[in-house]
């Protein structure tokens, strides 16, 4: 499975994982090896000494990147489910639960998904031709998009043609 999580820092496929929990709240920062490096960090099986200080740099400068520090300490303002309780069962209660932690349903999706933003998984049988159907049609409005911006004219309107056809 490909790496799923990015660098804090600068983006590119983390391979340093570190997480720390205060005063009851769970803090996890991905690292890269040259950013862990940067900042002093090991990734053998001794930590250096002063590495909590290093932490809370890392934690400093990234929650002033995101704003997402008191994200933690929040609550759904429907359901009332707090982000810990989210954190610690991967489960969201209500789907108001997912427009509260945007940050926190992307990181689940992408784990559940193998580090894809898209759904990667089955589909119920009933749905299956519901869910091609619709992939068909987002297929063609992509390529009419696409035509129009070229100026194939002549191209869109069979495409449109299709998707007139399709979607009845």
């Amino acid at each position: 499975m490909a790496n799923q999580y990015k660098c804090d820092m600068c983006g590119v496929p983390a391979t340093v994982h570190i997480t720390k929990i205060i005063d009851g709240k769970k803090i996890v920062v991905h690292l890269c090896q040259h950013c862990a490096e940067k900042n002093s960090m090991s990734i053998a099986p001794e930590f250096p000494q002063d590495i909590l200080p290093k932490i809370k740099e890392i934690e400093d400068e990234f929650f002033a990147k995101t704003g997402t520090e008191d994200a933690h300490a929040a609550s759904c303002p429907v359901c009332g489910t707090p982000l810990s309780s989210i954190e610690k069962t991967s489960r969201f209660h209500c789907p108001n639960c997912y427009k509260a932690f945007p940050e926190k349903a992307k990181e689940l999706v992408m784990q559940m998904q193998g580090g894809s933003l898209k759904h990667t998984g089955k589909v119920p049988p009933q749905m299956e031709a519901k869910v091609d159907l619709s992939k068909k049609m987002n297929d063609i409005k992509t390529e009419l998009d696409r035509a129009v911006q070229q100026e194939r004219y002549e191209d869109a309107a069979v495409l449109r043609d299709k998707l007139k056809v399709i979607s009845k």
